[in-house]
């Protein structure tokens, strides 16, 4: 049997539709928008990303091709643009003047987008997103910031907590009170901290 009368599935699965570009258009702006106006995380985007790309049964190339096409529609050629850095910042593999600079920050900044993101999707069965708001109480007697996570409240201090100072009692206090639960206190006290690099 010849090559030529081999129908190739991957081939089949990975074309892109103009229906599947406005689907994703449609899914991108109502996801970018949630993350401009700050109730989606770049947690959720990318949790959001890949649920789309299971749902809709797209392979990497698929959604790649996607991804050009939608770029496409808006006048921008990626493959065209690739080619345009590559020929007018490298000459003879030569990087030049501060261009190399900009190059170097750019790919750092890339890097650092991609290990965020690479952290979110390993652990997206197990990351849970909390808003949590933080209030410091730092006076003679005490310095802890207490995290407040709706019924759950913890305070982190380096020093042993003394309870008997009025700010954090007062503070408890009023949290409790705008819960209108019982909270959990959890208390983090004689801490350590070291930079991990």
């Amino acid at each position: 049997m010849s090559d030529d009368k081999v129908i190739s599935f991957n081939k089949r699965k990975s074309k892109v539709k103009s229906s599947d570009v406005d689907k994703f258009e449609e899914f991108i702006s109502d996801l970018m928008y949630g993350f401009n106006i700050g109730e989606v995380s770049m947690f959720e985007v990318s949790r959001r990303l890949n649920k789309y790309m299971n749902e809709n049964n797209f392979s990497a190339v698929k959604f790649d091709e996607i991804e050009k096409q939608l770029l496409l529609r808006y006048g921008l050629d990626i493959d065209s643009i690739q080619d345009n850095i590559k020929e007018h910042l490298f000459t003879d593999n030569e990087v030049i003047g501060d261009i190399g600079a900009l190059n170097k920050d750019e790919r750092e900044k890339n890097r650092a987008m991609l290990n965020r993101l690479g952290f979110y999707d390993l652990y997206e069965d197990c990351l849970e997103e909390h808003k949590i708001l933080e209030l410091v109480i730092k006076n003679d007697v005490n310095d802890i910031r207490m995290l407040l996570d709706d019924d759950k409240v913890t305070l982190i201090s380096e020093k042993k907590i003394d309870f008997s100072d009025d700010s954090v009692n007062r503070a408890l206090a009023y949290y409790r009170s705008s819960t209108e639960k019982p909270i959990k206190v959890t208390i983090c006290e004689a801490t350590s901290q070291y930079e991990y690099h």
